[in-house]
């Protein structure tokens, strides 16, 4: 079993993923939200590097996404689920662009994470609103 901080990195992971070009903009916001954020305490850049590729490698084989979404539901309690899904929010829109196969990436953590529609669309306006350019 993954830990918490594992299954947050996965579910960043996923979302940075979701259009199959990881930019670099998605990368360092992971990054700096592993540096910056409580909930990653004690965790390093290169814990979390390592973490991420073992995610993005499990990502590319058969089955792997199913896999990786059972070890994120696994770790994660409700409120840590929202957490994810928020986390996942800022990775998608810190490029101020969403494309379809991101916005399916969303749906489907949303769904396998269990986050209520209500709670969703107000974590997806944040993350909107936090993004914009100017």
């Amino acid at each position: 079993m993954i830990s918490a901080q594992e299954a947050l990195i996965y579910t960043m992971v996923v979302a940075a993923e979701s259009d199959h070009d990881v930019a670099d903009v998605e990368i360092d916001i992971i990054g700096d939200l592993v540096h910056h954020l409580p909930v990653f305490h004690g965790l390093d850049r290169a814990a979390m590097a390592r973490i991420a590729t073992l995610c993005s490698e499990m990502l590319a084989q058969t089955g792997g996404s199913d896999r990786v979404f059972d070890q994120i539901r696994e770790a994660l309690s409700p409120d840590l689920r929202e957490t994810a899904y928020a986390l996942a929010c800022d990775v998608i829109a810190v490029d101020s662009r969403l494309n379809r196969d991101e916005l399916q990436v969303l749906e489907q953590i949303r769904v396998e994470l269990e986050v209520a529609p209500g709670i969703a669309r107000t974590i997806e306006r944040v993350a909107q609103v936090r993004f914009q350019a100017a």
